[in-house]
């Protein structure tokens, strides 16, 4: 390091000069004057100190030879926020004065460096300058009243920033970004609904009326009364099962794994393995429907699958309605895919938002100011044309959605339906446009379409070892 040289404090309102020469080599007040101007330094400098630093002509270090004006403190800010905050986790009074005891725990996902809120200067604030120029905040230090883990305060004071990708999550009247959520206990009224953006465990029930959703894995190690359980983007895993009441929604965009599913509705975009039965429920799987266990058995309902089903037992000796079936993969798959430009678009009207408010915010913060600093001069310009995007984007993707449907094709299966101990008459089989119902009761048996018709055939031998 130089033995003259000029230190900026971090908030730039002070100039610190350290000389370790004597002599001859002692600077002159030129030299540290360049020095300065090197440095940014255009105000507060100190002219007595500078006078006495030169004439004693000993070293010197970090003595202070330039001050900023300092900003007058004041309490009247405002916090504007760009993710669901503390305030919002609480239960709302509608209209017609009812509380909705259900909408509280709601989270997002967050990448490294978003914003999540900034700080928002009064009317009648008195900006200070840094040495260097620079309009000195007077907000006071409320952002680290509510800083926790993951999150820093911008160099500006202005903004809260994440330090990491994770989720959204309130700590008492901190807030953080973790990577991971475990739920403890039941969903219920005590908790209300869940949304999160990521995986999420539930080491208790889900209570009738409530919803869980996630856009990662959902793993319920307890069971699920007449709930609404829904992953966009991963597996749904229910220890125990789901006693529904003819309420109960299962959707997921991967697998959905449970012990028993009674008086359910349940959508899979791959498999659907169950552990023992379903019963009086409908099932779609864009993959296999497995049933495992005992009694592996389907009865009541409607179950149709894409890739295949196997049961050990369809139906009942009493004839009860039963409907078991392969789907047009196509069509399903167009559905799927339009659901998912929805889901896109819905994003990038929330990022429109987003982006909108950013603006307001920051031509705000101008009239106040007078003068933007080169950063937020740079954000402002930056949001218009991330603004421009967004609106062309959303119309690219509303056409995208109308045009979608169009995909479904004629259906064409090479797929199973094997059930490995008894088909009971009166099941109603349906594969494509073809639709049979089982004349009598059958075992062990192999059901596909072939030349347009539904053929009911004895699995060949060896094909099931715990046949008899």
């Amino acid at each position: 390091m130089s033995p003259i040289h000029i230190d900026l404090t971090p908030d730039k309102m002070e100039a610190r000069l350290t000389i370790s020469v004597t002599g001859d080599n002692f600077p002159t007040r030129e030299a540290i004057q360049d020095l300065l101007q090197q440095a940014g330094v255009i105000l507060g400098v100190d002219d007595q100190t500078l006078d006495t630093i030169l004439k004693q002509g000993k070293p010197v270090e970090n003595r202070i030879v330039a001050r900023g004006k300092p900003a007058v403190s004041s309490t009247d800010t405002k916090i504007i926020w760009y993710v669901s905050h503390h305030g919002n986790q609480a239960s709302d009074i509608d209209a017609n004065q009812r509380i909705d005891y259900k909408s509280r725990e709601e989270f997002e996902f967050v990448k490294k460096g978003s914003e999540l809120a900034s700080l928002l200067p009064p009317e009648n604030a008195a900006w200070g300058k840094t040495v260097t120029g620079e309009p000195a905040s007077p907000l006071p230090p409320n952002l680290d009243k509510i800083l926790g883990e993951n999150l820093e305060i911008s160099p500006d004071g202005l903004s809260l920033l994440a330090t990491k990708d994770g989720y959204v999550l309130w700590r008492g009247e901190r807030i953080s970004v973790n990577d991971i959520f475990t739920f403890d206990g039941d969903v219920d009224f005590h908790t209300g609904n869940i949304r999160f953006n990521g995986s999420i465990q539930i080491n208790g029930d889900v209570k009738s009326g409530f919803r869980v959703e996630a856009t990662g894995d959902i793993h319920i190690k307890g069971s699920v009364d007449a709930a609404t359980i829904y992953s966009s983007e991963g597996d749904i895993v229910i220890t125990q099962g789901v006693l529904g009441k003819q309420r109960a929604k299962l959707l997921a965009e991967g697998s959905i794994y449970c012990g028993f599913i009674q008086d359910a509705s349940v959508v899979a975009r791959r498999d659907v393995t169950v552990q023992g039965y379903v019963i009086n429920s409908q099932i779609s799987a864009g993959g296999k429907v497995h049933l495992t266990g005992n009694p592996a058995l389907i009865r009541g309902g409607e179950v149709f699958a894409e890739d295949g089903i196997e049961a050990d037992e369809v139906g009942a000796e009493r004839v009860i309605p039963t409907r078991i079936g392969l789907t047009n993969a196509e069509l399903r798959e167009a559905t799927q895919e339009q659901d998912a430009l929805r889901d896109q678009l819905e994003l990038f009207r929330k990022e429109f938002n987003l982006i909108d408010k950013k603006i307001d915010f920051l031509r705000l913060l101008q009239q106040r100011v007078g003068n933007l600093t080169p950063a937020k001069q740079k954000e402002l310009k930056d949001a218009l044309v991330k603004k421009v995007e967004y609106e062309q984007r959303i119309t690219q993707l509303t056409d995208e959605i109308r045009a979608r449907f169009e995909k479904a094709r004629e259906f064409h299966p090479q797929k199973l339906i094997r059930v490995h101990q008894h088909l009971y008459r009166g099941v109603t089989i349906t594969i494509g446009n073809q639709a049979a119902d089982a004349a009598n009761n059958l075992k062990n048996v192999n059901i596909y379409l072939k030349n347009n018709a539904i053929h009911i055939e004895p699995a060949q031998n060896g094909e099931d070892e715990n046949e008899s």
